[in-house]
């Protein structure tokens, strides 16, 4: 499941449990800037992403103040955000060849 399918998950469960907005409609919209010069080796830069920046898009009859006060909570306690936001310990746990 990638980060909008998550993302996506999260919302609808968020919004619903509390019942805070009604989202008719939404959609994540991401972009996101990268120096692919690191990933072939051909600078010294990081090899990931410097930043990512997403934009909520919804339809929706709740008010505006909701709708901010929905995301702001989604920010705080979304565990995607927290993964891409904070230093995460990425192990390989074993190389499985089929056959």
């Amino acid at each position: 499941m990638g980060f909008r399918s998550v993302f996506a998950v999260g919302v609808r469960v968020t919004a619903y449990v509390h019942g805070w907005v009604e989202l008719d409609e939404f959609w994540v919209e991401t972009e996101g800037d990268i120096d692919l010069d690191g990933f072939f080796d051909k600078s010294d830069v990081r090899r990931g992403y410097s930043e990512i920046r997403y934009t909520f898009h919804t339809k929706t009859d709740s008010p505006k103040e909701q709708v901010e006060q929905f995301i702001a909570y989604l920010e705080r306690q979304c565990p995607v955000g927290d993964s891409l936001a904070n230093p995460v310990n990425l192990k390989l746990e074993k190389i499985v060849i089929e056959e």
